[in-house]
């Protein structure tokens, strides 16, 4: 299995908000093993390590205050193991932390496809940046 890593875009010049765009894949042998992303209140994007800690991937957040902006997700395929809250279909507001993972306890692999979208608006209407991201989180047999 190749995993790919992230890759971060620096976003255009006079953006609010800008995704990054990749997959991200975990393996380990770790009593779970985890994938996936945490929006932060503090304006950072930040990738879900194998065993469940975090590394940062730069600003998710350009301009303005993390609480003037919200995430929109849509799952296309598989399900997430944390979904940050709310009705799925409705955008949360980025003034608090926002995780998305998958995790995996048994051998074998958990997937998601998870659509993003980031705006101004409670309702979803203004999306300034979207992108979609699998979460692969395979748990290794040592044998």
């Amino acid at each position: 299995m190749s995993l790919m890593t992230l890759l971060v875009s620096s976003g255009a010049a006079g953006n609010a908000v800008t995704l990054p765009t990749g997959v991200i894949g975990n393996a380990g042998l770790d009593s779970i093993v985890y994938s996936g992303l945490k929006f932060d209140s503090d304006g950072n994007l930040y990738k879900r390590q194998t065993g469940g800690g975090w590394s940062s991937l730069g600003a998710w957040l350009l301009n303005g205050s993390a609480s003037s902006f919200y995430v929109g997700r849509r799952v296309d395929d598989g399900t997430l193991t944390t979904d940050a809250g709310g009705t799925l279909a409705a955008p949360l507001q980025l003034n608090t932390d926002r995780i998305f993972d998958v995790q995996r306890s048994a051998f074998g692999t958990k997937e998601a496809t998870t659509y993003f979208e980031l705006g101004n608006q409670s309702d979803g209407s203004n999306v300034m940046d979207s992108d979609s991201y699998t979460f692969t989180a395979e748990k290794l047999n040592p044998a």
